[in-house]
């Protein structure tokens, strides 16, 4: 038991040792990741899923400020991310971390991927979602090693530090990029994570310190780190998109 499981890593290990595991953490984002990481998906359905979205994406990617500003309205993205960040931020809300693009390319790629049918499939791709958004937004910048492909991002400064100069990636090129490093990771975790075993994780979102719900002596060992969160207040950005 991971009783702080932040991403995960302990209820992942434990289930590639055959063992069973349960991840406890307050932080919905925690959950939401661990559980879109383990869940079963069949890589040709997964392959599939994704070309329909890049397929419907390229066909209506916002170009102009017209398209832009059409895909804003009728997805009501502007109406979730008036949520006010830190004192210790560059800008005062979520809104202002992103580009008018950025949001309308973001916006669509949400629609496209809550339209899939298979949960698991969905949850897969939400979980590239959230990890494209990482780098498709303005406090994402160019750096002398990596130029033309970006550098650090908000978690690498632990506050909302704007770019100076922002690195603008292509927001499908990058969603392929994440949906391939998940579903190859899957893959490394399948023979030990699957259909079968799934049943021997418990994820759970809630508090280390009421933990009734156990039955006496019925964990083996407990490892775990503490929180550190309050080192950054670490928004889920992509429960924001009301596509």
């Amino acid at each position: 038991m991971d009783p702080f499981g932040g991403s995960g890593i302990t209820a992942i290990e434990a289930m590639m040792l055959n063992r069973q595991a349960i991840h406890i953490d307050l932080n919905p984002l925690s959950t939401f990741i661990v559980e879109s990481l383990v869940a079963p998906v069949n890589r040709k359905e997964f392959e599939t899923a994704f070309e329909k979205i890049k397929i419907e994406y390229l066909k209506n990617e916002p170009k102009t400020k017209t398209d832009i500003d059409k895909i804003i309205e009728k997805h009501k993205t502007l109406k979730k991310l008036d949520v006010v960040l830190p004192p210790n931020s560059d800008v005062s809300t979520v809104r202002e971390l992103f580009s008018d693009k950025q949001l309308a390319c973001l916006s669509l790629l949400k629609h496209l991927i809550k339209k899939q049918k298979n949960k698991n499939i969905r949850a897969s791709l939400l979980l590239a979602f959230y990890n494209t958004l990482t780098v498709c937004n303005l406090t994402f910048h160019e750096t002398p090693i990596r130029k033309g492909l970006g550098g650090y991002n908000f978690v690498f400064y632990y506050r909302y530090r704007m770019a100076y100069d922002p690195c603008y990636l292509p927001v499908i090129e990058v969603f392929e990029k994440k949906c391939k490093r998940i579903l190859n990771g899957k893959q490394e975790m399948e023979y030990n994570i699957n259909e079968e075993t799934i049943e021997n994780i418990e994820i759970i979102r809630g508090t280390a310190t009421d933990l009734r719900f156990l039955d006496n002596e019925s964990i083996d060992y407990i490892y775990t780190d503490p929180p550190y969160g309050k080192n950054i207040a670490y928004l889920d950005l992509s429960t924001m998109w009301n596509a």
